[in-house]
């Protein structure tokens, strides 16, 4: 779980609204190791986390990022189980 934690950290405090192709890969990373955690890390895991940073997404953007984590770790989760 570290490691989820870590990359969560490193993509949420790089001003992911910005949407630059390295803000992307960071999220990716993040979600990537969000699917491999044996915790369950979803939508609402990222949420309740990100309101704590100084710059936090506004709640249109964080409901948008976390859509995409949620529909990215089932993807990645069901390619894993098959």
């Amino acid at each position: 779980m570290d490691e989820v934690v870590k990359a969560f950290e490193f993509w949420i405090t790089q001003y992911p609204e910005s949407h630059h192709p390295l803000d992307e890969r960071r999220f990716y990373d993040f979600v990537e190791k969000a699917a491999d955690a044996e915790e369950h890390v979803d939508s609402e895991w990222l949420k309740e986390r990100a309101r704590h940073y100084s710059h936090a997404l506004n709640e249109t953007q964080l409901n948008d990022f976390a859509k995409r984590l949620d529909v990215i770790r089932e993807y990645l989760q069901d390619r894993k189980a098959s």
